[in-house]
C-alpha cells in the first residue's frame, strides 16, 4: 500500500487510530486530500513535473476489517515503448488487523491499476505489517507480477516515530526493494521528516534518498528529494471533535 504519510497521519487524527491497525467501536470512513511538490513511492519519484494531488478514502470496522483506495497523478520518467504513458495510479487494498494494546499486526491484499493505458501495468500485492507502541513499525510486501511482467518483487521497511514539543513528530524509515526489474537486483531507500497535524489539516516535510543510480519503470531516484505535503482530511458523518494526534506511519 502506498498511502501517503500525511494520509495516515490525518486518519489517526480524525479517527483516533492508524487506518491500517485501528479497531474502533463503530465503523469509520475517512477521506483525505493531499497536495505535494512530488510523489515518492519507496524512495523513487513518480512525477517528473508539476504538483502531486492525491485523493484517499479508508474504511475500518470494529471487527478489524479495513479497506481503502488512493488515487494520484503520476508522470514516470521512463515511458513505455508503445502505448499511452502512466498518468494516474489507483491503489486499492483490503485486510484485517489484530493484536493487543502493545503489539498490532495486519495482513492485506492490495492492487495497483493505471487507467487509460493501452498496455496493462496492473498488479496485486500481499502485505504484512506490525507495530510496537505506535513508535516502531515494520512492513513487508510481495508481488509475483510487478507491472504485469514476469518479475516478482519484495519490499521490506522499518520505521520509527518520535513525538516532539509543540505537537510535532519526527519520523524516519529504512527500506529495501528486491526485484530483477532494476539494476543490481534491487536497491535500498530511506527518508526522514517532520510533521504536524492541526485538527483536519496536516503538514509534512520529508527528505528521500535511494541507492538506485538510474531511472527505471519503478521511478526516478533523482528529482526533488525534499517533499512538502499539505493534507486535509475528514470523517463524513462524524460529529466528534477532532484533536491533533501523534503522527503514525
Amino acid at each position: 500500500m502506498r498511502a501517503s504519510f500525511l494520509t495516515v497521519v490525518l486518519a489517526s487524527a480524525a479517527c483516533g487510530a492508524p487506518a491500517a491497525f485501528a479497531q474502533s467501536r463503530a465503523p469509520n470512513l475517512y477521506v483525505s486530500l493531499t497536495l505535494a511538490n512530488d510523489y515518492r513511492s519507496r524512495g523513487l519519484s513518480a512525477l517528473e513535473s508539476g504538483a502531486s494531488w492525491q485523493i484517499g478514502a479508508d474504511y475500518e470496522h470494529a471487527s478489524g476489517f479495513f479497506a481503502g483506495v488512493l488515487i494520484a497523478n503520476v508522470d514516470y520518467a521512463l515511458k513505455p515503448p508503445y502505448g499511452n504513458p502512466r498518468e494516474q495510479v489507483v491503489d486499492y487494498y483490503a485486510g484485517y488487523s489484530f493484536g493487543q494494546r502493545k503489539w498490532k499486526f495486519n495482513v492485506a491484499l492490495g492492487g495497483y491499476e493505471y487507467p487509460d493505458m493501452s498496455v496493462d501495468y496492473g498488479y496485486r500485492e500481499w502485505s504484512f505489517g506490525a507495530r510496537l507502541m505506535n513508535r516502531m513499525f515494520y512492513t513487508a510486501s510481495y508481488t509475483e507480477d510487478l507491472y504485469s511482467s514476469a518479475y516478482s518483487a519484495w519490499h521490506h521497511e522499518l520505521g520509527m516515530a518520535q513525538p516532539l514539543p509543540w505537537d510535532l513528530e519526527l519520523s524516519a524509515a529504512l527500506g529495501q526493494v528486491r526485484t530483477d526489474l532494476v539494476a543490481h537486483g534491487g536497491y535500498t531507500h530511506w527518508n526522514i521528516g517532520i510533521s504536524k497535524v492541526l485538527k483536519r489539516a496536516g503538514l509534512d516535510l520529508r527528505f528521500h534518498e535511494a541507492s538506485l543510480d538510474q531511472v527505471s519503470y519503478l521511478g526516478n531516484p533523482g528529482g526533488d528529494h525534499w517533499v512538502l505535503s499539505v493534507s486535509y482530511g475528514f470523517a463524513p458523518g462524524s460529529r466528534r471533535s477532532e484533536q491533533p494526534a501523534v503522527a503514525r506511519r
